[in-house]
């Protein structure tokens, strides 16, 4: 039985040798699914990643106010009206808020758990339908 997914893991090229370790020593030795590490820059050429996924999951991606449109469009372009998309983030400063504010234009984000001991939150989304993409 084949119970695996094709995946991309993605980081900043400089990470992707501690990724890559990190990927493989967590992997059950009869792991089926096919993965990809990769190096993402947002502000980069998106042509590497033609195809949109089935679902983005995103951790602690929220940080640099100056990166924010570049994410914001680099997740555009990473799905389509089927795909889901999760963030988890820690909301620190206002300017957290304002990402999931931009991303709300583009995105139907919804809260779906919060982590009261952590102070993480989870929020859900799909692309609407009138996007550029």
């Amino acid at each position: 039985m084949h119970v695996g997914a094709q995946t991309t893991i993605t980081d900043q090229e400089r990470a992707l040798p501690y990724l890559t370790e990190t990927v493989n020593s967590n992997l059950p030795e009869n792991y089926e699914g096919q993965f990809t590490v990769q190096a993402l820059d947002w502000q980069g050429d998106l042509q590497l990643f033609p195809k949109p996924y089935d679902v983005i999951l995103g951790a602690d991606i929220i940080y640099i106010e100056e990166t924010f449109p570049d994410l914001l469009r680099t997740i555009e372009h990473l799905s389509n009206e089927d795909t889901l998309v999760y963030i988890s983030c820690r909301i620190r400063y206002t300017r957290d808020s304002n990402f999931l504010k931009m991303m709300s234009e583009v995105f139907d984000l919804k809260k779906i758990h919060l982590d009261r001991d952590r102070d993480i939150t989870i929020y859900k989304g799909k692309k609407k339908t009138n996007c550029k993409y």
